[in-house]
């Protein structure tokens, strides 16, 4: 959002303007018989045809969505500090993570504009654990391709525990998360689904203490948890406004276009 609104301020052109030369230049183009370059994945996701800078709804959830992060960090007990070493590594690992969330949400809606769900959810899955199973061989050594062991690639099935918690995290993520967020992906905006994650550390604490395998979240999480679902909603009632006031500009000038071109 920070990037769009500096685009917005470098180019201080109204919208209404840049909506009539782009729409003058394209029936030009109609006419001559020739087509727009087609633009980049930086231009569509920094660059987007209607540059407008975050509604203040938009804002004000970000930072809020933002606190509850912030609240969730700060209530980490010192035995789990000890355990688990904070590294240059992991959090470098967590903001490419965050960027990438972009990108693949970006190519989600493009692709679903045109692609049946199950193929492409198919695809994505596949090409997602071939390329996990390609690093797990290259960056841990003891991993193997044969056996049921606890190393190798296929050893949940030598363990009914383990299989258990595998298939139920693949079902579950996989089938209600992936599944149903590439489902809508075409509906409502990728920020809206980006915040939307914000979900994810009261639903893994849970999760995880549901399986075995972390304690009960305490006090301080149901504290953040209103902020994250509270900046959620913020910033979907603010995407929504920001949409109807983009239709509304759009078939304003779509309307005038009409009768110029029509004198």
């Amino acid at each position: 959002m920070t990037l769009r609104w500096l685009y917005r301020r470098r180019f201080p052109s109204s919208v209404v303007g840049s909506l009539q030369e782009r729409a003058v230049a394209k029936e030009t183009d109609a006419i001559l018989f020739t087509t727009e370059a087609t633009p980049s994945l930086f231009n569509t996701v920094i660059c987007p045809p209607v540059a407008q800078p975050p509604t203040w709804m938009e804002t004000m959830g970000a930072a809020v969505g933002f606190s509850g992060v912030v609240v969730l960090l700060a209530s980490t007990s010192d035995e789990s500090a000890q355990t688990h070493h904070v590294t240059l590594a992991g959090n470098v690992s967590s903001l490419v993570g965050a960027l990438v969330i972009i990108v693949y949400l970006e190519g989600g809606a493009a692709c679903r504009q045109w692609m049946p769900l199950f193929i492409y959810s198919l695809s994505v899955t596949g090409f997602g654990a071939m390329y996990l199973a390609i690093a797990s061989l290259v960056l841990e050594p003891s991993t193997s391709v044969l056996g049921l062991g606890p190393a190798a690639l296929f050893g949940f099935f030598g363990n009914w525990q383990l299989f258990g918690l595998a298939f139920g995290a693949a079902f579950v993520a996989g089938f209600f998360g992936h599944a149903c967020l590439n489902s809508v992906v075409v509906h409502v905006s990728p920020l809206l689904l980006a915040v939307s994650g914000l979900w994810e550390p009261l639903l893994g604490s849970y999760m995880g203490y549901l399986a075995g395998v972390q304690d009960e979240p305490d006090f301080m999480t149901l504290v953040a948890a209103p902020l994250l679902l509270g900046g959620a909603l913020l910033v979907t009632l603010g995407g929504r406004k920001e949409a109807t006031t983009t239709t509304g500009v759009l078939a304003s000038v779509s309307r005038r276009n009409s009768l110029v071109v029509h004198v």
